[in-house]
């Protein structure tokens, strides 16, 4: 039995519910994790119709993409909170969310008819998706720099020369050599090859300078790993959200492989170890003595396949174990022993125990776990974003063309 895996990141995250997140410097689907998507979502061709089979080409069944081409990169397309947007900034998230809503829609099996269709939810249409989002990423971007200035929060020497050193590193992935060496050729190349995603060394800069300051201020606002949060922010929070704490020893009845019980011969096996290990621990009069046998036959016994993560027991709130595992848990006092409670999964000893903010909450998308501490702090500073890009949003003035309601989305990208 495992906690749900939660993906949990300091990056900036999107609206609706195709919304996701990227902590890479250069937002690029060249991975091999998603090169299904690559495969699918070609970038938009850039070139302008040479005017040939006019007619067809002009037809209302059929749109020419113009891509990038549409506009000059550094033609003005709107403002956010007071600072200019440019159709190079604009067109790389358009063109981005573009292209993540087709892989997602491809993951799902949704066929995306049309810009005007409503495929992707049920209150905006496609191209609305694609839209909102793209200037939703541009508030978000100036809220980070709004909140910096607020909190008189600059890039130091340290983060000055990280950006040099992912520079450096870009330009060598990218294109040079791989050899660690950066020649005025590579760099050249490297320039060029952002052109090909949609953007300069400035907004290159600038997206790489957010990143480190949305950095700078979450340690500036909560500390390393969240360690400004309290002590008592930690119990609010646990009480607010009914969070609770428990260990278990788990003693497998299925195959976790197929789902299918085991053997009566293997599950009655199974009973009387998991009796043999109560007995051992109630027999035990000091708590503290309980508490490190509970923990030395847990590391020997369990066959929780989440123990690897949660070492030292679950932090969860209703809903996320098994019934029968919560309910124990609720009747227990902390530091109190359950007796043997059989669940679906099999037979678990469980041990309740206070909630820590230093303990594992979660763990994120590369495996990494994360402290409540640091999931609380994160919560809080997503939370205090939000009001910052929900004013940036309002704020944003969009010229003729470029807004939700006078975009020709369709003339710009194919679907």
């Amino acid at each position: 039995m495992t906690k749900k895996l939660t993906a949990l990141a300091l990056c900036l995250c999107m609206i609706l519910s195709i919304a996701g997140c990227s902590s890479s410097k250069i937002e690029t689907y060249s991975g091999d994790d998603e090169a299904a998507a690559t495969e699918a979502t070609t970038a938009p061709d850039a070139s302008v119709p040479d005017g040939s089979d006019t007619e067809e080409t002009e037809s209302a069944e059929e749109v020419t993409a113009l891509g990038y081409a549409a506009f000059d990169g550094d033609e003005i397309v709107g403002t956010v909170n007071g600072s200019d947007v440019t159709w190079r900034e604009y067109y790389y998230w358009l063109n981005y969310y573009t292209s993540y809503v087709e892989y997602l829609a491809s993951y799902y099996g949704l066929t995306l008819s049309s810009w005007d269709a409503y495929e992707l939810s049920s209150g905006y249409t496609n191209a609305e998706v694609v839209i909102l989002n793209a200037q939703s990423a541009i508030a978000q971007y100036r809220a980070v720099e709004a909140m910096a200035e607020e909190n008189g929060i600059a890039l130091d020497e340290e983060d000055e020369a990280a950006m040099e050193s992912v520079y450096q590193s870009d330009v060598d992935t990218y294109a040079g050599d791989g050899d660690g060496e950066v020649t005025d050729e590579e760099i050249a190349a490297f320039e060029e090859y952002l052109s090909e995603q949609f953007m300069d060394m400035d907004l290159y800069n600038y997206l790489n300078m957010i990143q480190y300051l949305d950095e700078d201020l979450f340690i500036y606002l909560y500390g390393e790993e969240g360690s400004a949060i309290t002590d008592e922010e930690v119990a609010a929070y646990a009480e607010e959200n009914g969070l609770m704490a428990a260990k278990h020893i788990l003693l497998l009845t299925i195959d976790t492989d197929t789902g299918e019980a085991l053997t009566d011969e293997e599950i009655a096996e199974k009973e009387a170890t998991i009796q043999e290990l109560y007995d051992q621990l109630i027999a035990v009069e000091d708590q503290e003595e309980m508490l490190t046998l509970f923990d030395e036959l847990t590391a020997e016994y369990t066959e929780d396949t989440g123990y690897v993560y949660y070492p030292d027991g679950y932090i969860f709130t209703d809903g996320e174990m098994v019934e029968e595992f919560e309910d124990a848990v609720e009747a227990l006092e902390e530091y109190q022993l359950s007796g043997i409670v059989e669940s679906s999964y099999g037979y678990h000893i469980i041990l309740r125990i206070p909630i820590d903010g230093d303990a594992v909450y979660g763990v994120n998308s590369s495996y990494v776990s994360y402290t409540l501490r640091y999931y609380i702090a994160n919560e809080t500073f997503t939370n205090l974003l939000d009001e910052y890009t929900t004013s940036a949003q309002d704020s944003a003035v969009w010229n003729d063309g470029f807004g939700t309601d006078t975009m020709d989305i369709a003339g710009i990208f194919e679907l």
